[in-house]
């Protein structure tokens, strides 16, 4: 039986190593539902190689030359044990990139896989395999985790095993790539996995703790089976702490969303060929990352001209290119859990620069084109009321910058909602001062929020002296080339630094590609016209993860543990502990800055190794755990 995804029955009844436990089935976690397993088999698409699959499928463009990572390349002395084995195991930081290349350091290999985390969280574990020799019919499986009586705290079906899988990624030196780490494919007993020798195979742990779980540490086993190649059993260990994360109230505390095109076929996020049914596994794999809301969504009521002039609306109906109706969108949008305010952007913005002007044939800025503007914002506002759906915070534009046009495009576009609805809360995603110009003042008269991608202190100062009610935070997921620290800091350590009421960031999935191009170009960056966005991958089934997607639900974690530890500070002030929760605060946020997201970013982002990051969610964890007392 698959040991990592057991069905759940009414009770679950195991025999491991000789104990029998039996406990109340629990239902698969809804994360584990809604995610992709495979990959489709072509990754190169029609522009493929012929009877090749996976990696192998892609063609590589002639005179490419493969250039070796920045990574470990020291093969260690194989201790004894391992080297009978052939191949040697080693644990790895979740947010490290582990390549083909990559060898362990000789006092990582055969370390437990060890963790700690709270009820209800989603625990990434990264394991590796460095084969000494070819193996062959490698299989990988995973017991429940067990308390210290051989109860079973974390059944089967609360983990999902993965095995990493790489991309030829094109990189700036002309006709130059890199096989690099970027999606995780699930792993199961009937995959056929060989070795070659000399090659790191990666894997990819998922463990959701309960919401129920006993505080305590828990252990599982990690079963290495070959028929060419020896057999290990590898412990994995969890602590479980005594305590809950708070979760972020997004009006009070933070919104957390990112952006996305789902109803979009032009540029949606689904890859060239791949299925849009799977907007609601999408919005659901937002919500069980944290998010609250998502952005930039291409939604439109169906408008047309009626014989007295008025517009007329149709939500059952999609408007302009959409893929799904008002309805229906909006339907998906909260049965998923995402019922935070919407905060609607290719609407408004797409309303005023292609839809009046150029489907309904109005001058811009005219008197006409003005009210049209007023009568499509009421109509949604009075639908929105009626359908009883959260509030809508307006995105009036993308980055107006210095460019006068935009500027004004915007003003306008503010100042029509306003008059439609003066409570109306509105943004932007403002450039602020990259180019010089400080966008989120000059449109401030038609702005309560200044979503920007560039914060520093003075940003901060003058947003509130200006009247802004909040600052939130836009693109600051930075790259590392070692590792995907830049998305755990930014939705976690940075927001709480700088009091951000919001993270957004350009977006969760979106491959640009020549129309030429067949196939799965999703997979193909050789086949692509522009950039890629892929905090997902596309299947049949659902979403496909990936280890920087992972690590923005670490960084949204990171905030809760801090929250959590604000939370029992303010509620118990007099606790002899308080000082030390105070102190241990303090500590941990003097390693963050208010300029991060703008040039001094460089003296900083070194700083953030995983590691560093795990030691500093500890001590807030063990502050936490003082005032508990």
């Amino acid at each position: 039986m698959r040991m990592h995804r057991i069905i759940a029955c009414t009770v679950l009844s195991l025999t491991v190593l000789g104990l029998t436990a039996t406990v109340p089935a629990q239902e698969t976690p809804r994360q584990f539902r809604v995610w992709g397993r495979k990959a489709p088999a072509k990754l190169g698409g029609f522009e493929g190689i012929a009877n090749q699959y996976g990696l192998e499928s892609i063609k590589i463009p002639s005179g490419y030359k493969r250039i070796t990572p920045e990574t470990n390349l020291q093969d260690p002395e194989a201790p004894a044990e391992f080297a009978a084995l052939g191949y040697l195991p080693f644990p790895n930081n979740a947010m490290q990139y582990i390549y083909p290349e990559t060898r362990p350091f000789p006092e990582e290999i055969g370390r437990p896989v060890r963790a700690f985390a709270t009820p209800g969280e989603f625990v990434p574990l990264a394991f590796s395999l460095r084969s000494l020799k070819n193996l062959h019919c490698v299989e990988v499986s995973v017991s429940p985790y067990r308390d210290r009586n051989g109860q079973i705290v974390i059944p089967g079906n609360h983990l999902d095993l993965r095995i990493v899988r790489d991309l030829p990624i094109p990189e700036k030196e002309e006709n130059q790539y890199m096989v690099r780490p970027k999606y995780l494919e699930s792993f199961d007993e009937f995959d056929i996995l060989n070795i070659p020798a000399g090659r790191t195979e990666r894997f990819w742990l998922t463990v959701k703790v309960p919401e129920g779980a006993a505080a305590g540490t828990v252990r599982a086993s990690i079963n290495i089976k070959c028929r060419l190649g020896g057999e290990y059993t590898w412990e994995s260990m969890i602590r479980i702490l005594p305590f809950t994360l708070a979760v972020p109230d997004p009006e009070k505390d933070i919104n957390f969303q990112i952006l996305s095109n789902t109803n979009d076929p032009r540029f949606g996020s689904y890859g060239r060929d791949c299925n849009p049914s799977e907007i609601q596994r999408i919005f659901v794999d937002m919500a069980e990352h944290g998010m609250v809301s998502n952005n930039y969504e291409h939604v439109h009521p169906h408008i047309s001209k009626g014989e007295s002039g008025k517009l007329q609306f149709d939500f059952d109906r999609p408007g302009m290119t959409s893929i799904y109706s008002f309805n229906d969108y909006m339907y998906m949008v909260l049965k998923s859990g995402l019922t935070g305010p919407f905060c609607y952007y290719n609407g408004p913005y797409e309303a005023s620069q292609y839809l009046v002007s150029g489907l309904l044939k109005y001058e811009k800025y005219s008197p006409e084109y003005n009210d049209a503007l007023r009568q499509i914002f009421a109509a949604i506002e009075a639908h929105r009321e009626k359908m009883s759906w959260p509030e809508f915070i307006y995105f009036i534009g993308d980055e107006p910058g210095s460019h006068a046009e935009r500027l004004r495009l915007n003003l306008n576009c503010g100042q029509q909602i306003k008059a439609v609805k003066p409570t109306a809360r509105i943004s932007n995603f403002f450039n602020g001062e990259w180019n010089g110009t400080k966008d989120w003042k000059l449109l401030k008269e038609v702005s309560d929020i200044n979503c920007t991608n560039y914060i520093n202190e003075n940003t901060l100062q003058e947003s509130r002296e200006l009247g802004y009610e909040s600052v939130w935070g836009y693109n600051g997921c930075y790259n590392h080339a070692l590792d995907t620290r830049g998305e755990r800091v930014f939705y976690g350590f940075h927001p709480w630094r700088c009091q951000l009421k919001g993270i957004t960031q350009y977006k969760y999935r979106a491959f640009y590609a020549d129309l030429k191009y067949k196939g799965s170009v999703a997979y193909n960056p050789f086949c692509r016209d522009g950039g890629s966005y892929d905090y997902t991958y596309p299947s049949a089934e659902g979403p496909i993860p990936t280890p920087k997607w992972e690590s923005v639900r670490q960084g949204i974690y990171d905030y809760r543990y801090l929250l959590t530890l604000q939370r029992l500070l303010d509620k118990n002030p007099n606790h002899p502990a308080a000082a030390a929760g105070k102190e241990a605060m303090a500590e941990v946020m003097a390693n963050f800055h208010l300029d991060y997201q703008s040039p001094s970013r460089e003296k900083y982002f070194p700083l953030y190794s995983p590691e560093t990051l795990d030691v500093y969610r500890w001590k807030i964890a063990q502050a936490i755990l003082g005032l508990q007392k």
